[in-house]
């Protein structure tokens, strides 16, 4: 299972990289469709979360209860759900800065959300 998911992660970090190249240095940005700034930024938000699940991943793995184990899955679905927050919070800062709406209130509340979220996700674990 653990080795599925980072494989997966592999496939969909090299298909946001070469959507956003792709993008970058094939798409006027002067004559262009009203999509393609979305589909840009939903491709950096994939590839982001693909690089943060493998930070995450690599951090968890130094320490010695998580190295120890048989099976990884926990951690590796831990590491996706956080590298998924994180790149959703810089997506949202992006298209917040985007339509320039972004303030440093919107981005203490975003945070903030994140934070929640993530705490929720926790307790959910313990219980």
């Amino acid at each position: 299972m653990t080795k599925t998911l980072l494989w997966l992660n592999f496939l969909i970090l090299v298909g946001a990289v070469t959507g956003a190249w792709y993008i970058i240095n094939n798409v006027d940005p002067t004559n262009t469709n009203s999509i393609i700034p979305w589909i840009f930024v939903g491709t950096i938000v994939l590839s982001l979360w693909s690089i943060f699940t493998y930070i995450s991943y690599s951090v968890r793995l130094l320490f010695p209860h998580n190295r120890n184990r048989k099976n990884n899955t926990l951690v590796i679905i831990r590491s996706q759900r956080q590298g998924f927050l994180l790149a959703l919070l810089v997506g949202l800062h992006l298209i917040l800065q985007g339509f320039l709406l972004w303030n440093i209130f919107s981005g203490i509340l975003l945070v903030g959300v994140i934070f929640v979220l993530e705490l929720f996700f926790m307790s959910q674990e313990s219980t």
